[in-house]
């Protein structure tokens, strides 16, 4: 699981303080807009981030699909949003997606002005996030 902290600090007020999630669960969404989850990472897992930030953003699979089985459970909420990359299964597809995977984990975790950038972890998903914010910051620093 890769964390990804976006935020900033001025004149001694707190800003708008986001952390995205990069990791490799696979979610399913349904029409309505809502994302579940087969067992692990619902929104009560996701919830206790809201105590320390103002935003949870996923990076994560997410596939579409018609409903889910009664079982499933609702990850996304108030304040927990997906950012979801191209859904694969194995390492063929994640190749032949690899692209548009790293596409998606750059622009879900972009450094923007003032963001603080912090990281964790080493999933496919979030290794591209980690580079472009890594790239970002060479830049920003002169480097």
């Amino acid at each position: 699981m890769i964390l990804t902290t976006l935020g900033t600090q001025r004149a001694g007020l707190r800003g708008s303080v986001k952390v995205n999630v990069c990791m490799e669960q696979r979610f399913d969404r349904t029409p309505d807009g809502t994302v579940w989850t087969q067992a692990m990472f619902g929104y009560s897992f996701w919830k206790r981030y809201l105590a320390a930030f103002d935003e949870v953003g996923i990076v994560a699979r997410v596939r579409d699909v018609p409903a889910v089985p009664s079982d499933f459970i609702a990850a996304s909420g108030d304040q927990v949003v997906f950012h979801p990359v191209p859904y694969y299964l194995g390492p063929s597809e994640y190749l032949a997606q690899w692209r548009a995977v790293a596409c998606c984990s750059k622009l879900s975790c972009s450094r923007r002005s003032g963001d603080s950038p912090r990281t964790r972890g080493d999933v496919e998903i979030g290794v591209s996030a980690y580079a472009s914010l890594w790239a970002t910051i060479r830049r920003g620093s002169g480097g």
